[in-house]
């Protein structure tokens, strides 16, 4: 759903307005840096009460889509550094911050698997080639290394 920018806020339905309250919390970061809900409550031509409502359904959402309440604040950070990006015209960034956010959702749905429970496929018998370079770029030496145990 898009909002109609020239439409006054005070004429929204609960559904935009709870829209364009989901896009302030993805421009300000977290939902506590919103006005309060008081004057939010001025702006869009109802209460306060109102207002806790609709902030307490956006979590919902976000609780049910994304994960739990506290993922609000994270969606929104994702999202805002996601349209930085884009907006800088810095593709491989907003490449790297979609993966991430992808990542980050797939992971609070519980498709993946915590690190406890990943194997080991390290062979603990491998060797690492690596050559040694002085600062005047000569090679000075070659080593084997055991892979090392992290």
């Amino acid at each position: 759903m898009s909002l109609d920018p020239s439409k006054p806020t005070e004429d929204y339905s609960p559904d935009e307005r709870r829209k364009d309250l989901l896009d302030r919390v993805k421009e300000a970061g977290t939902p506590a840096a919103l006005p309060a809900q008081a004057r939010l409550a001025e702006q869009y031509g109802v209460s306060q009460p109102t207002i806790s409502r609709d902030l307490s359904a956006i979590s919902t959402w976000v609780a049910e889509n994304i994960g739990d309440r506290h993922a609000l604040t994270t969606y929104a950070a994702f999202e805002r550094s996601l349209q930085g990006a884009l907006d800088a015209e810095e593709w491989e960034a907003a490449s790297r911050i979609a993966k991430r956010r992808a990542d980050w959702i797939e992971g609070r749905n519980g498709h993946d698997a915590p690190v406890d429970d990943v194997p080991d496929h390290r062979d603990p018998n491998a060797t690492l080639d690596y050559e040694i370079v002085t600062d005047d770029g000569d090679a000075d030496a070659e080593a084997d290394v055991a892979e090392a145990e992290q």
